[in-house]
């Protein structure tokens, strides 16, 4: 089963899934704190929760990660860095250096319709 990324839920998410638990509603504001101003990354790490809690919060809601599959450098200096989803699919993160400036494409989707030519996400 493929469990929803906590990082995709809103404030208003997160109290509604807390009162849905039969939580108090200020430990919406405790996991809110956790996630975004100390940024944990596991539902363990959130100490002043109760480990009941911890345990149903991680039966509903995975922590995303990114796994670098690849990485690769072209002569121009161009980066590409090919990374796993946490359901097993691919993005591509390419970093573009120029004169001036240096871009930062992170391709957000799996399957890009852009194509650009320099990505594999479009490829998928």
């Amino acid at each position: 089963m493929f469990l929803k990324p906590v990082h995709g839920l809103t404030k208003a998410e997160i109290a509604d899934l807390v009162s849905n638990l039969g939580e108090p509603s200020y430990r919406a504001g405790q996991i809110w704190r956790w996630l975004y101003i100390d940024r944990v990354d596991g539902w363990e790490k959130m100490t002043n929760l109760p480990a009941a809690l911890r345990g149903r919060l991680s039966e509903l809601h995975a922590f995303a990660s990114l796994e670098r599959v690849d990485d690769r450098k072209a002569g121009d200096s161009t980066m590409k860095v090919l990374a796993r989803l946490s359901d097993g699919e691919t993005i591509e993160l390419v970093v573009i250096p120029a004169p001036r400036r240096t871009t930062v494409c992170v391709s957000s989707q799996v399957g890009c319709k852009f194509n650009c030519a320099f990505c594999a996400s479009g490829r998928s």
